[in-house]
């Protein structure tokens, strides 16, 4: 039987992301909100202040919800990472990734 695990698949996610050219430390650093998934796992989550995030396992994916708090001013939200923002971004006030 071969045991499946969480680990070993996000590490797997993050060298094929760095091979491709991304910067992996988005991935890591813990003061970025992130929700790092492969088809119905969730391999990483992160909340900031400001930012929450909650989701749970469908049969062909996840469900998930985005949450940016009143007052949250930080433009850098929502930005495209090759515009100094996070790794995906969002439009405030808009879906993400198709509702």
């Amino acid at each position: 039987m071969v045991k499946y695990s969480v680990e070993k698949e996000y590490q797997g996610m993050l060298d094929a992301y760095e091979r491709a050219g991304g910067d992996v430390t988005a991935l890591r650093t813990k003061n970025v909100a992130k929700l790092v998934v492969h088809e119905n796992k969730v391999l990483s989550a992160n909340e900031v202040d400001g930012v929450r995030l909650s989701y749970e396992p469908r049969e062909n994916g996840i469900s998930a919800e985005l949450l940016v708090e009143d007052g949250i001013k930080d433009s850098s939200l929502f930005r495209h990472p090759a515009q100094g923002g996070p790794s995906g971004h969002f439009t405030p006030g808009k879906c993400w990734q198709g509702c």
